[in-house]
């Protein structure tokens, strides 16, 4: 499966009266993580948008396990990899680790997502197999 690594320092303004991320914070780091996780794969998000006429793919479920925590000036690495990809959402595990302490680790799953071309409204569609097979490689 496709996996990609971010290594970036956390910021004063990431952080919580007591000194440590505040927890929301790891939610934009991971969705960030998946639009490079995109890349990773060969398939920019504007790319698949354009190409396969998607909203995208939003996030339908989130679980996240923190363990330790991070803090202002730490240096964290965030490894995400697709887990699993389906008929029409896949799953990508995400691992905020600081040297060899896991922090915090997150799975989350998204819908491949286009707009009904009748209703205007949006609805999950099925992943095109070159995506698939992109993320799985």
């Amino acid at each position: 499966m496709t996996a990609n690594t971010v290594t970036r320092e956390v910021e004063w303004g990431e952080c919580d009266p007591a000194g440590i991320v505040f927890n929301p914070n790891f939610a934009s780091w991971f969705d960030h993580c998946t639009t490079l996780l995109y890349a990773a794969a060969g398939w920019p998000k504007q790319k698949m948008v354009k190409d396969f006429a998607i909203v995208g793919c939003p996030l339908v479920e989130t679980n996240a396990q923190f363990r330790a925590p991070a803090r202002y000036g730490d240096v964290v690495t965030i490894d995400s990899a697709f887990v699993e990809v389906g008929t029409s959402s896949f799953k990508v595990r995400h691992r905020v680790t600081l040297g060899d302490r896991l922090c915090v680790e997150a799975l989350d799953t998204r819908v491949w997502t286009a707009k009904d071309p009748e209703t205007g409204r949006l609805k999950s569609t099925a992943i095109p197999a070159e995506i698939i097979s992109a993320f799985t490689a």
